[in-house]
């Protein structure tokens, strides 16, 4: 590039200046200033609508705490039994002549099932009554000679009665002989045990040439040796007395079996002679036998018939068959008095109490019942788990009950009128406890709850929630306490008609999200307008600087 030099005149001088080219240099200056507004102008387009646009906050799903009422039930299913099942026997041994027995077929009450052969029974009590006659004869003979013998039995009575209170007197007189014998003895041997614990420590004393101790000791020692004599000798006198008293207790029992003896053989002769006893038991055991004869017969013409309606469940007879007497003949279960049986956890036996009314599902069919029994022992099922059998009565049984078949019930465990209520989802739990999310003023506050009784789909709250409060119901990761969140109330339980509501409440977030966009979109408009300008601006005064440049004289050194 070749150097430009200009002259210049100062008194008679000349100094020669380098001058560089400005134009070039003016023009990067003019390109990186455009660069600079540039950039300025998209950064205003990116920051300034989010300085004007309010802080998006997270949403939240909201439902009211209200006041209602609360039934809580416990689900299951059991099997239907019948309450009442009997087994039928034969009342008689016969011949079954008709046996109207079908299993599973319906039976109702007062219906013939079995019919008997009658011929044989009435043959059987003809018979039975003449023997009855001929016994009842011969016990009156009996009778009349019993009266010879009994003055001799009612003497000796008397004789052995007072000797047996005489043989007792006695008794109790060597009883008390030997008591004091006993005693005596248990001295005695106090006496000897002292004795000998002396004699030892007399030992030790004459060994240690303790004097004192010496005679002490020799002294208890002839006192105890004393003692010792003086009962042996009472011993003696006890023993002797014992003697005598035994005689003449043995006396006494000897004439008291004596008078039992002539009591006995006047009683032996009183029924050997009149056959008393044998003759009246003979006769009881006829006139019997004639009665169960004669019931025999009648049971037979009436048959069996069904005592209550139910169902056959099980047959063990066939027409045509003889049976004896208590042979089981069939089973029948009542399908009026029926229950349902279903198996309880530990867990369930918290709620579940006797009394509690339930609602059972058979099919199409619905019936009310009540828990009757709970039982007190547990089982184990299928699965190897313990539960308890409880049962429930059903109140309204009718021709869809099936014994045997499996049903739903639902048994009212709880209830509770006019309480404050929160959907489910609303509880949460942690280590402390039960709580819930509310929003006060817009921020999330925790609240520690006490509930109560709980539905599928909701939950009675006793402390903690009071009515009308805005409970959060679904839970995200980012709602913890104290954050700002954006309140979406989920549809009002409490409020039946909410289309309404619902539709102007989305109008109007429509309305507010399009009046937010235009205004966003006319900040941007109105920036990026001054951006344009201060642009333009830049431009002219970039172009006047260059024209300026162009103009000026270089500078001389």
């Amino acid at each position: 590039m070749g150097v430009m030099f200009k002259k210049k005149k100062d008194n008679d001088m000349t100094e020669l200046k380098e001058v560089k080219p400005a134009r070039k240099k003016n023009k990067k200056l003019i390109k990186r200033i455009i660069i600079a507004g540039v950039i300025i102008v998209i950064l205003a387009l990116i920051i300034l609508p989010r300085l004007f646009t309010p802080e998006v906050l997270p949403t939240v799903t909201t439902q009211k705490a209200y006041k209602g009422d609360i039934e809580q039930v416990l689900s299951t299913s059991g099997f239907v039994e019948s309450e009442e099942t009997k087994i039928c026997y034969s009342d008689v041994s016969a011949k079954i002549t008709e046996f109207n027995v079908e299993k599973g077929s319906n039976v109702h009450s007062g219906d013939v099932l079995v019919a008997f052969d009658e011929q044989a029974l009435e043959n059987a009590y003809k018979q039975q009554e003449l023997q009855n006659n001929a016994s009842k004869a011969e016990y009156a003979q009996v009778l009349a000679d019993a009266s010879e013998n009994a003055t001799k039995y009612q003497n000796s009575s008397t004789d052995v009665s007072v000797l047996e209170q005489q043989v007792e007197d006695q008794q109790n007189s060597v009883e008390s002989i030997q008591v004091s014998i006993n005693d005596e003895a248990n001295y005695l041997t106090n006496l000897n045990s002292d004795l000998a614990a002396i004699q030892a420590s007399l030992e030790e004393a004459t060994t240690a040439n303790n004097t004192s101790k010496v005679e002490k000791y020799t002294k208890k020692i002839k006192e105890i040796k004393k003692k010792i004599k003086n009962s042996n000798d009472y011993t003696t006198d006890l023993n002797n007395q014992l003697i005598s008293a035994q005689n003449e207790l043995s006396e006494l029992q000897s004439n008291l079996s004596e008078q039992k003896s002539i009591k006995s053989t006047s009683e032996a002769g009183l029924l050997s002679g009149n056959e008393k006893t044998q003759k009246s038991a003979t006769t009881q055991v006829t006139s019997l036998t004639l009665e169960q004869a004669q019931a025999n017969l009648e049971k037979a013409k009436a048959g069996i018939t069904a005592e209550f309606n139910g169902i056959i469940t099980d047959v063990q007879a066939a027409q045509g068959a003889t049976v004896a007497e208590g042979t089981a003949l069939f089973t029948i279960a009542s399908n009026e008095d029926v229950k349902l049986t279903v198996a309880l956890t530990k867990y369930d036996l918290e709620d579940v109490k006797e009394g509690q009314t339930a609602t059972i599902t058979l099919g199409a069919s619905t019936y009310t019942g009540t828990v009757t029994k709970i039982s007190r022992v547990a089982t184990t099922n299928s699965a190897g788990a313990a539960v308890i059998n409880a049962d429930i009565h059903i109140d309204n049984p009718d021709d869809n009950i099936y014994l045997g078949v499996e049903a739903k019930v639902k048994i009212s465990v709880g209830s509770a009128s006019n309480v404050v209520l929160v959907p489910v989802e609303c509880i949460n739990t942690d280590k402390d406890g039960s709580f819930c999310y509310v929003v006060e003023n817009g921020t999330v506050v925790r609240k520690n709850v006490t509930t109560g009784l709980s539905s599928d789909e909701y939950i009675e709250v006793k402390e903690g929630i009071a009515e009308g409060e805005e409970v959060i119901s679904e839970i995200t990761t980012n709602i913890v306490e104290g954050a700002k969140v954006t309140v979406i109330p989920s549809q009002d339980i409490s409020v039946t008609d909410t289309t309404t509501s619902d539709t102007t409440e989305n109008a109007t977030e429509e309305s507010t999200e399009k009046t937010s966009e235009e205004t966003t979109e006319n900040e941007t408009e109105e920036t990026t307008t001054a951006s344009d300008q201060d642009i333009t601006a830049d431009s002219k005064d970039t172009q006047n600087s260059e024209d300026n440049t162009n103009s000026d004289e270089p500078v001389q050194e």
